[in-house]
C-alpha cells in the first residue's frame, strides 16, 4: 500500500533513531507518530513492532500500525507507526498540573498503568524501562473525563526468568532513577515494573525524582544498602500501604500488578450513609473509611480490613462522635470507644457492635448558622438513609434561610445548583432552630480542589470548571436573579463516583442573592453585597447587575489558574480605590490567548459592554475540542448563537445569509474573531465560506 505524508516536526530522539509527527494523505489524512531508523540499525524497531502487535486492542498500551522500508537519499530507512499522543507524555502531563498531580488523579492513572502492565505481564514480558516519560497521554475529547495514560516504548523488554547479562559496569537495563535493587545485578522479572511504578507514583505526588543521588554509583550504593524512595508523608494511610507492596525489598514479595490492581488504594469510592452491618453482611472485611481530624467524610467499601479512627454513635436518637482503639485493624465483636458529644463528656469507654454505626459529619460555622452533615434518623420528606447538609439558626435569626429556601426550591433539576431537600423547625433547648436541608457536597468546595492540586488548577482543567460555573450562573439568571457573592468557597465540588471524569460544580449560598435592577441601598461605609476581592466596580457603589457575577467568575478563573488572590489591596479602602480608578485583576501571562480573551470579557469595565453567562458559553474559549470540516449551517440552524465551534486544529464557517444577519451576540463573537486575526477579511460583509488554520493564524476562502 502507498503512503504518502508530510513530516510536521520532530518529537523526540532516541538511541535507535529519531521519531516524528507525520500527517498522511495517502490512503487517509491522519496523524501518526513515525520512528524512523537506518535499516541496518532498526533491529530495535523491528522488535518492538513484533511486540506491539501482540497487544493490539489493549487500552493502556500504545497502538502500532504496522511498519514499512522505504529509501531516502539512496539509504535504507525503516519506519514504524504508531498512534499519535496529543497530549505528550506522563512528564509534559505533570508539567500542566504545575509539577505535582493531586492524589486523587495520580491513583486513577497509577491504575491505568497497572492495566497496561497487566497485558504485559500475561504475555510473558517485562516493560523493564517504565518512566513517565515512556507514557503518553491522550487527552479526553470531551473536556470532562481525566487523560488516558497508554505504556509506550517497548525496545528495552524482556521475556520472564531471563537475568541480564551485563553488569553494573557495562550498565544496567532501564533509567536509573526507576530501577529496582535486583535488577541492578541483572535480576529482571516483572517485579522491577512494579518498582518503577512505585517510583512514577511518588514522582507524581512530590514533583521530584523518587530517590535522590550523586550519580549512578551512588544510586546503586544506597539501592543495594537498603534504601528506597521516600513515601510522601502527606500521602493517604491507603495509599502508603500501597507504595509500601510496590518497595517491597524482595522482588518475591512485591505485589504483582493484578494484586494490586485490588488493593483498596485503587477501589472506586462510593458514599453511603447505610449502617455498617448491611456492608457486613455482604462481606465480614467490609468497613468503613475515616479520617481522625474531620470525622468521616464518607464512607469506602474497602474488600480489606481497615482502621476506624472516628465515627459517629446513635445513642438514644443522638449522633455521638466517638474515637477507636483498634490497632489490630480486625474488627472483635466489641470494641472499647471513647465517646463525646459537644459539651457532653462520658468518662467511661463504651462498648458498642460495629453494626451500631452510621456515618456522619462535623460541624463547621457560616455566619449566623449551624452547617451540618447528618444522617436523618426518622422517616419523611428527606431519605432516613442518606447524607445531607443542614443549615441549622435560631427561628428569629433565619430570615436568610427561609429565603433561601424559595430561591433554590425555583432551581429543582438544575445539574450545577446545589438541591435543596426543604427545611422544618425544630425545637432545642426550648429554643425553635429552624432547618436547611441541602445537597452534601463530599468534595467540600473550590478551594478544597484548589489545595488538592498544589494550589493551582491546569488551564485545561479550570475551564471545564468555569463552564460548568457559568452553566449555572445562566438558570440563576434565566429566573431573573443575581447571586451577588459568587467565591470559591460558595462552589461545591461533587467528586466523580467512579474517578474517571473531573468533579461537578455547582453554586451554593443564595443568602445574599439579588432580584435584577435594584440598587443596593447600603453604600460602601456599611459594606458592600458579597465578598471584597470578587467584587466589579460598579457593584461598589450598589449598582448590581448580573454582570457582577460575570466579574466574580472572572476573578474565579484567574484564581484557579494562579492561586492568588485576583487583586492585590491592603484593605478594603485600598480595593474600593483600585477598582475606582479602572485597575481590575491581572489576567495570566502564560494562559492561551484565547483564554486571555475570555477573560477580557469578564474584566470589561462597563458592566453593560461585559459579556453575559450566556454569551461566554458560547465563546470559543470553552467549546468542545473537536475536529470537523462540515460547514457550520447546521450548528446554526440549531442555535443560532454558535456561530464559532472550534479552532484547536481546523474549523469551517458557513452561512448562505449576510453578516448583518446574524443575531448580535453571534456578530460580537465574530468581531473579536476578526480582531484577533482569526479571520483576516470578509468579502461584501457575508461570512461566506471559510477554513480557519488556528497555528497559522490564516484563511482560505474554499
Amino acid at each position: 500500500m502507498e503512503v504518502k505524508g508530510v513530516r510536521i516536526r520532530v518529537l523526540g530522539k532516541g538511541t535507535y533513531g529519531v521519531v516524528y509527527l507525520l500527517k498522511t494523505n495517502i490512503p487517509t489524512s491522519q496523524l501518526y507518530a513515525v520512528k524512523s531508523a537506518d535499516e541496518e540499525m532498526a533491529s530495535t524497531l523491528h522488535k518492538e513492532q513484533e511486540i506491539l502487535q501482540q497487544f493490539s486492542g489493549c487500552p493502556n498500551i500504545v497502538r502500532c500500525f504496522g511498519g514499512f522500508t522505504s529509501v531516502e537519499c539512496g539509504r535504507k530507512i525503516f519506519n514504524l507507526f504508531l498512534e499519535y499522543a496529543s497530549g505528550g507524555c506522563l512528564a509534559d502531563l505533570m508539567k500542566e498540573y504545575g509539577g505535582k498531580i493531586p492524589e486523587r488523579h495520580a491513583k486513577f492513572y497509577a491504575r491505568m498503568i497497572l492495566e497496561g502492565l497487566v497485558d504485559i505481564h500475561r504475555k510473558g514480558y517485562i516493560h523493564s524501562d517504565l518512566k513517565p516519560r515512556n507514557i503518553l497521554v491522550f487527552p479526553s475529547q470531551d473536556g470532562i473525563s481525566l487523560d488516558t495514560l497508554k505504556i509506550a516504548d517497548f525496545g528495552l523488554v524482556k521475556k520472564y526468568g531471563v537475568e541480564d547479562t551485563n553488569a553494573w559496569e557495562y550498565g544496567f537495563r532501564g533509567t536509573a532513577p526507576y530501577m529496582s535493587p535486583e535488577s541492578i545485578i541483572g535480576y529482571i522479572t516483572g517485579a522491577l515494573d512494579i518498582w518503577s511504578l512505585g517510583c512514577i507514583m511518588v514522582e507524581m505526588l512530590t514533583g521530584k525524582l523518587p530517590l535522590a543521588f550523586r550519580d549512578l554509583k551512588d544510586l546503586r550504593d544506597k539501592l543495594l544498602r537498603g534504601e528506597s524512595p521516600n513515601i510522601p508523608e502527606n500521602m493517604s494511610s491507603m495509599g502508603k500501604n500501597f507504595l509500601m507492596k510496590c518497595f517491597a525489598r524482595d522482588p518475591n514479595e512485591r505485589w504483582t500488578a493484578s494484586m494490586l490492581l485490588s488493593h483498596p488504594y485503587l477501589l472506586p469510592e462510593h458514599t453511603f450513609s447505610l449502617p455498617v452491618t448491611g456492608f457486613l453482611q455482604c462481606n465480614p472485611s467490609l468497613a468503613s473509611k475515616s479520617n481522625a481530624s474531620f470525622g468521616l467524610y464518607s464512607g469506602t467499601v474497602c474488600p480489606a480490613p481497615l482502621i476506624v479512627t472516628k465515627a459517629w454513635l446513635p445513642v438514644y436518637g443522638t449522633h455521638v462522635m466517638v474515637s477507636t482503639e483498634n490497632k489490630t485493624g480486625v474488627f472483635a465483636p466489641t470494641i472499647h470507644r471513647n465517646v463525646k458529644c459537644s459539651n457532653i463528656l462520658l468518662t467511661e469507654s463504651l462498648h458498642a457492635k460495629l453494626s451500631d454505626f452510621r456515618l456522619s459529619k462535623a460541624f463547621t460555622l457560616e455566619g449566623d448558622s449551624h452547617v451540618y452533615t447528618v444522617v436523618a434518623d426518622t422517616p419523611g420528606y428527606v431519605d432516613p438513609d442518606k447524607l445531607y447538609a443542614v443549615k441549622s439558626a435560631d427561628e428569629e435569626m433565619a430570615s436568610s434561610l427561609h429565603k433561601e429556601q424559595e430561591i433554590l426550591q425555583q432551581f429543582v433539576g438544575c445539574p450545577n445548583i446545589v438541591r435543596c431537600f426543604g427545611g422544618f423547625t425544630s425545637v432545642e433547648c426550648k429554643r425553635k432552630i429552624f432547618n436547611l436541608f441541602l445537597e452534601y457536597a463530599p468534595g467540600g468546595c473550590l478551594l478544597d480542589l484548589m489545595k488538592e492540586y498544589g494550589g493551582k488548577i491546569p488551564e485545561r482543567h479550570a475551564k471545564y470548571y468555569a463552564r460548568m460555573i457559568l452553566e449555572g450562573l445562566v438558570d440563576i439568571h434565566r429566573k431573573g436573579y443575581i447571586h451577588s457573592d459568587l467565591k470559591p468557597g460558595n462552589i461545591l465540588v461533587f467528586p466523580s463516583q467512579d474517578g474517571t471524569a473531573l468533579d461537578t460544580l455547582k453554586i451554593a449560598d443564595f443568602g445574599l442573592v439579588r432580584k435584577y435592577g435594584v440598587k443596593d441601598t447600603n453604600d460602601w461605609e456599611y459594606g458592600f453585597r458579597g465578598t471584597a476581592p470578587y467584587m466589579s466596580p460598579e457593584s461598589i457603589i450598589g449598582y448590581i447587575t448580573g454582570a457582577l457575577d460575570i466579574w466574580s467568575l472572572g476573578c474565579i478563573m484567574v484564581e484557579m489558574l494562579t492561586g492568588k488572590l485576583p487583586l492585590a489591596f491592603r484593605d478594603l479602602k485600598d480595593l474600593r480605590d483600585k477598582l475606582l480608578r479602572g485597575e481590575s485583576p491581572n489576567i495570566p501571562e502564560n494562559m492561551s490567548t484565547m483564554g486571555k480573551n475570555f477573560l477580557m470579557k469578564c474584566f470589561a469595565r462597563d458592566p453593560n459592554e461585559r459579556w453575559t453567562a450566556s454569551m461566554l458559553l458560547s465563546h470559543p474559549y470553552l467549546l468542545p475540542e473537536h475536529t470537523f470540516s462540515q460547514p457550520a449551517t447546521g450548528f446554526l440552524k440549531c442555535n443560532p448563537s454558535l456561530a464559532s465551534v472550534n479552532f484547536q486544529e481546523a474549523a469551517a464557517f458557513h452561512s448562505p445569509r449576510g453578516y448583518e444577519l446574524f443575531p448580535s451576540g453571534t456578530r460580537k463573537i465574530l468581531d473579536d474573531l476578526f480582531r484577533m486575526q482569526l479571520i483576516k477579511q470578509v468579502t461584501d460583509m457575508k461570512l461566506g465560506v471559510w477554513c480557519m488554520q488556528r497555528n497559522q493564524h490564516e484563511t482560505s476562502k474554499l
